[in-house]
């Protein structure tokens, strides 16, 4: 596509690394729009910074283990530093009669080990999980947010793309039913035509931008909602409804304590529900609540703490009595299925998805970034993976419909 405009609204992991895909093909003028001033402020700032390729959804998982090989090797002009600890990672699951989880079946390519009691013990000696297996992931662990985020910003800047911050979006806009607005790509048979053609399908109306707080307008061939926590409310005012579920989960830091050994590997906790990895001398600590929120509201629970100390006197107990040293809520924005929405909307021309990253936003970023702007630009992607990412496969009645 050497033709047209894309807006980006939302300026977190998953617009940036789109705005970078698309830069680096140097395809269409592109222009990245972000509410707050800072980049990145809401759920790419509020993670775990996990790495975790340990994951159910085969189309989720896919894009986890594409994004584990660019942050392992990134390119030479990415940035500087590291994106990636590779201090390992152990998941504990299940009972003793219990399937195994589908992503063990990558034990036969080295990428997952199943370990003993006695290898699990060594390589966690401050923990104590609950499930009946233990899995090494030797090649997961910490990511360095702030310069995989910069790198995505650097890149897509140097590239020509408009970054835009401190600029909310108050609407979409909507073009006359009836007409077109010169759309392409040929919604009907996918989006393997890119923006250069004219809009099949006979689809009346549709988005053709967006409306900024200053009153300025962007008009746009193709609005990309990439907005977290609001981009089920941003796509409503288009007319369409997606089923995503915005919510509230928690971190917890401890005070800095001699006895951790900041080599220990991340410990996730599938039975029990809980994670640990080292950070700033301490313990980062998850009882994995999940609490339906208003991303407007957000705010810290400190009841969460408690739970959080149960866990910890149960499976950590060595650090039953550190204190809190941080203590903060995120949001997830999730799908039923585990698997992103990525593609253009079935009901909305002009319209596109990129949103439901769910918990796992900074594992698939860049394959889920690169995705999309495969589908916008009509570079051929996997059918099967198309299929799967499709955003109206979550769409929900509107009201009165």
């Amino acid at each position: 596509m050497r033709e047209g405009k894309v807006v980006i609204v939302g300026g977190g992991i998953a617009g940036a690394s789109l705005a970078y895909a698309l830069g680096r093909r140097g395809g269409p003028e592109v222009v990245l729009v972000e509410a707050e001033r800072t980049f990145g402020q809401h759920s790419t700032s509020r993670n775990a910074a996990i790495l975790r390729t340990a994951i159910e959804a085969d189309a989720t998982r896919r894009l986890a283990r594409e994004t584990a090989a660019f942050l392992a090797d990134p390119p030479a002009d990415f940035g500087e530093h590291p994106l990636l600890e590779a201090c390992g990672l152990i998941v504990s699951e299940g009972r003793p009669k219990d399937p195994a989880p589908i992503w063990t079946h990558d034990a036969n390519e080295g990428t997952v080990q199943r370990l003993t009691p006695s290898e699990l013990a060594r390589r966690a000696p401050h923990a104590q999980p609950r499930g009946a297996r233990a899995w090494w992931l030797p090649g997961d662990g910490k990511i360095d947010i702030a310069a995989l985020l910069d790198g995505f910003l650097r890149g897509a800047r140097e590239a020509g793309v408009e970054l835009l911050s401190g600029t909310p979006v108050t609407s979409l806009l909507r073009r006359p039913d009836g007409l077109s607005g010169g759309l392409s790509g040929g919604l009907s048979g996918g989006l393997s035509g890119g923006l250069s053609g004219g809009l099949s399908g006979g689809l009346s109306g549709g988005v053709r931008g967006v409306e900024l707080a200053d009153g300025r307008q962007i008009e746009a061939d193709w609005t990309v909602v990439a907005a977290g926590g609001w981009a089920a409310a941003l796509g409503a005012g288009a007319g369409t409804r997606m089923d995503l579920e915005v919510t509230r989960r928690h971190l917890l830091v401890t005070g800095i304590d001699v006895s951790v050994d900041e080599t220990w590997p991340v410990v996730w906790d599938d039975r029990a529900g809980w994670y640990a990895r080292p950070e700033s001398g301490g313990l980062l600590i998850c009882a994995c609540d999940q609490t339906v929120v208003d991303p407007d509201a957000l705010a810290a629970d400190t009841d969460v703490k408690l739970a959080v100390a149960r866990k910890v006197a149960e499976h950590l107990p060595r650090f039953a009595d550190a204190p809190a040293a941080h203590f903060w809520a995120g949001l997830r924005t999730l799908t039923a299925d585990d698997v992103p929405l990525v593609g253009a909307d079935a009901d909305v021309p002009g319209l596109f998805w990129l949103a439901g990253l769910g918990g796992h936003g900074m594992t698939i970023s860049e394959a889920v970034g690169r995705t999309a702007a495969d589908l916008l630009v009509g570079t051929p992607v996997d059918a099967e993976l198309e299929h799967a990412l499709r955003p109206n496969r979550r769409c929900v009645p509107a009201p009165n419909a």
